[in-house]
């Protein structure tokens, strides 16, 4: 296995544990012949951009080339603070990734060396689950920029069915897709989220299985 690939292998082992990647994230680095270019992650957010508090326990499937793994994690947000605590297969603690007021807090609680900075989880956590759009129509299409990163958003009955980004830095990179599922009660997380990554080359199933308002 070659330095390239064990990184790139290393780091959705990451996103699985941490339940979403989360696509500006993994594979920060990505090799253009022998040069290896390095995307920076989307630019992080505040919390309360959420209008509400959770906790929502989810799994997460990640495929790339042929193979597949799957971990929980729990994302909660409270007030100012967003928390993401990823979760072992045996159920325990793996890491536990915190951001108030722009600054980012991370404690790695595994025995497994994360290769990248954790403001590439919190992007794919932020494009999955943040509003990108300013008062977007209950029905239709919408889009919105942050700092060189554009979204194409579809809505229906108020809530988005899908996302299309992309990114003044990398246009030759291609895009990054979300599509959402979500279940006949009002819960404020879709039931699945599905993120595929054309920058890095792996796909994320997101599925949310517990969900509460706090």
């Amino acid at each position: 296995m070659n330095a390239h690939t064990r990184h790139r292998t290393l780091c959705l082992f990451a996103l699985l544990v941490v339940a979403a990647g989360t696509a500006m994230g993994c594979g920060s680095r990505q090799r253009s012949g022998d040069d290896e270019q390095t995307l920076a992650p989307a630019p992080i957010r505040p919390a309360t951009v959420l209008d509400y508090d959770f906790m929502w326990r989810q799994e997460v499937i990640a495929d790339w080339g042929e193979r597949s793994q799957s971990f929980e994690a729990v994302l909660q947000k409270v007030g100012s603070q967003l928390s993401l605590v990823g979760l072992s297969p045996a159920g325990r603690p793996g890491f536990q990734l915190t951001e108030e007021n722009g600054e980012i807090s991370f404690e790695n609680l595994s025995n497994r060396e994360f290769p990248f900075e954790a403001a590439y989880i919190l992007a794919d956590i932020q494009c999955a689950f943040y509003p990108w759009v300013d008062d977007p129509p209950a029905n239709g299409e919408a889009g919105g920029s942050i700092d060189g990163f554009h979204v194409v958003e579809t809505r229906s009955a108020g809530r988005p069915t899908s996302r299309l980004f992309t990114r003044d830095d990398a246009p030759e990179r291609g895009m990054l897709t979300v599509t959402y599922t979500w279940g006949d009660d009002a819960g404020s997380a879709p039931l699945e989220v599905v993120l595929v990554s054309e920058w890095y080359g792996y796909t994320l199933t997101i599925r949310t299985f517990e969900q509460m308002r706090l």
